[in-house]
């Protein structure tokens, strides 16, 4: 079984609807400039052009609470449990590292056993920290843009540089005679509630179309690890609620035994190799709607990705690193300085738990 299904299983089988890759990522470095929200409508704004593209990320976790086993997921994109203290508006990524409760095939990921002093202050009860598990996305905006120059400087008084789009026939950057690119490199950052919207999205609609235009219908589950037909849905028909259930539901096969969710077997009306589209296969056009905890993720709309935007953006899909730029692992010290916390591990303070409240406010 893939890891990356290993372990998504807090309300959402994502990875398992992107697996295909139509194409090939870059090796990538990483700019904290570049991170993305989708527009609000709120704000008068319209849903923008945005294609996801996978990166190669090597998770480390450890198994069970005690944490002796480690192992590492091979992920498409990257995750990570962060913090944010809102009484000083200062964020920083969890040090206490990221565990899976148990080794199971609905194994959850949480955070782990490590010294983190946002983690013990959460436990201790101290308000205003919160933690949360995040999904980060390589992405390329789609639209016009202008590199220019910025109103902050770097530590030798030059501007830093910005990315904004272009105004179109008026834009004053044309005119000044800024270059133009097509497409931008942004990361996204979701938590579980807009995952969970993608996830949707991606079971219910994408996968229902084919590579090749046509139409694909589920024709029967079988067991990913020996291959073995589970359920023959023309001799033992489902409704579309049966058929959600066996999606999303870990059972053991009757011939090895292996417990697992069931792979689909798709059949496609216009080819032979029904190729079922994922994340990576389309342009989304999306917005957010609604306001702190209650905003939503909005798809207005989808296409597959055409030969010709593929070329137009191609140069751009570098993926991140994220374990050495956004995420890159700190001394508990560190990350105390960061929040502007107090380190409980300075007087030699030791843990063998850590708790709290999870926090999935405002994607």
């Amino acid at each position: 079984m893939s890891e990356h299904k290993r372990f998504l299983n807090t309300g959402q089988k994502l990875l398992k609807t992107m697996r295909s890759t139509s194409h090939r990522s870059r090796k990538g470095g990483g700019v904290f400039g570049d991170r993305w929200n989708p527009p609000k409508t709120s704000d008068g704004a319209e849903p923008q052009g945005v294609v996801l593209f996978p990166g190669e990320y090597k998770i480390p976790v450890s198994i069970g609470k005690r944490g002796k086993e480690q192992r590492e997921l091979d992920l498409p994109y990257y995750v990570a449990f962060e913090h944010y203290y809102a009484t000083k508006r200062r964020g920083a990524p969890c040090s206490a590292g990221i565990s899976l409760i148990s080794d199971g095939p609905d194994s959850e990921l949480t955070w782990g056993n490590g010294q983190c002093p946002a983690c013990y202050h959460i436990d201790d009860g101290v308000g205003g920290i919160s933690r949360r598990l995040v999904h980060v996305f390589n992405a390329v905006l789609l639209g016009h843009f202008h590199l220019i120059d910025s109103d902050r400087v770097d530590a030798s008084n030059k501007p830093y540089k910005d990315w904004t789009e272009c105004e179109g026939k008026r834009c004053k950057y044309c005119s000044s005679g800024s270059d133009r690119v097509y497409g931008r490199r942004v990361y996204w950052q979701l938590g579980t509630r807009f995952v969970n919207t993608l996830t949707t999205h991606a079971q219910t609609v994408l996968s229902k179309r084919c590579k090749c235009g046509g139409e694909i219908t589920p024709i029967g589950f079988q067991c990913e690890a020996c291959g073995d037909v589970i359920r023959d849905l023309d001799a033992h028909p489902a409704s579309r609620e049966e058929i959600a259930t066996i999606r999303r539901t870990s059972a053991a096969c009757p011939h090895c035994g292996v417990v697992d969710v069931p792979e689909e077997v798709p059949e496609c009306d216009s080819c032979k190799k029904a190729q079922p589209l994922t994340l990576w296969d389309v342009q989304l056009h999306v917005a957010r709607q609604g306001e702190g905890t209650d905003t939503t993720l909005m798809i207005s709309e989808w296409k597959p990705i055409s030969d010709k935007l593929l070329a137009r953006i191609e140069s751009r899909m570098k993926p991140y690193n994220f374990a050495e730029t956004l995420f890159k692992p700190q001394t508990p010290a560190q990350q105390a300085k960061r929040l502007g916390i107090p380190d409980p591990y300075t007087d030699a303070t030791t843990r063998s738990d850590v708790g709290g409240v999870d926090w999935d406010g405002d994607e």
